[in-house]
């Protein structure tokens, strides 16, 4: 079962510090700086995506949470050398 609860608990705190969440499905890129995507990755665990220069501070409003940040290589089908996709950040509750 997906923890929608620690969804709201995530947005509530960013929210209060002045983030927009965009739609999960929102296939907009990042534009402003307090802009941040959401999504699950997994039952326990989201994923939020926010523009790389606010990670930091992100973190900071999210210390009660276990954090772990994701940073995937891709392979360019062209070139065969891999490059980062983009940057995010999994949350989970604290154990």
């Amino acid at each position: 079962m997906i923890d929608l609860k620690l969804i709201d608990e995530i947005r509530e705190i960013l929210e209060g510090a002045g983030y927009e969440f965009l739609d999960s499905g929102s296939e907009k890129a990042l534009e402003h700086p307090k802009e941040i995507r959401i999504r699950f990755a997994s039952n326990e665990a989201v994923e939020i995506e926010p523009h790389i220069f606010e990670a930091n501070d992100i973190k900071k409003y999210l210390k009660e949470f276990k954090i772990v940040e994701h940073d995937p290589d891709i392979i360019d089908i062209k070139t065969g050398k891999p490059h980062k996709s983009y940057y995010s950040i999994i949350i989970e509750k604290s154990s």
